[in-house]
């Protein structure tokens, strides 16, 4: 014998209730998106301080401080558009190019410097792994990696790029 339900519920409260349902999970997919675009930087953005690692090593670093046409480097070492950009980086923002150039990693410590040792990378990458990770990139503005950010006047954003940029089209928007 089967059981049944004492109440019936109407098929047009179902329909209702479902209709409900999936209006409250769309809009929480649009409060999702909205919520992750508001934390990405853009041109004009001033970058904050932030609590980093170099080499093991708790450190502050200040975005803001540094001079216009500055390079922020945002990379992870586990990440192949940054390992095959990472010779490029090495050759046209390394020693002797005359540029202030800093990276950070989405990695640990470790990976941070086995990673510039591994291509050759002579600016300091300071590293943001570990817990912190997440937090780091929402401060920063950066979701994804990698990414190129050239300081402005005022330790505001002039120009970015993503795993297509082109360096001297950024230096170019940036004024450099």
């Amino acid at each position: 014998m089967r059981p049944t339900l004492r109440h019936r519920i109407p098929r047009s409260t179902l329909v209702v209730l479902l209709l409900l349902t999936a209006a409250a999970a769309q809009g929480w997919r649009l409060l999702d998106r909205r919520a992750a675009a508001a934390w990405r930087a853009d041109v004009g953005d001033a970058l904050p301080t932030l609590r980093l690692e170099q080499r093991g090593v708790p450190v502050s670093v200040a975005l803001r401080d540094l001079p216009a046409c500055s390079f922020v480097v945002v990379l992870s070492p586990s990440c192949p558009s940054c390992q095959r950009l990472a010779p490029r980086w090495a050759r046209e923002l390394g020693a002797g190019t005359g540029k202030t150039v800093m990276g950070i990693s989405y990695s640990g410590a470790d990976d941070a410097t086995r990673f510039a040792a591994q291509h050759g990378l002579s600016f300091p990458i300071f590293a943001s792994g570990g817990p912190r990770m997440g937090e780091v990139a929402q401060s920063l503005g950066v979701p994804s990696v990698p990414r190129i950010i050239v300081m402005g006047e005022g330790g505001r954003i002039a120009a970015m790029g993503d795993s297509r940029y082109e360096l001297e089209r950024l230096k170019q928007a940036a004024g450099c």
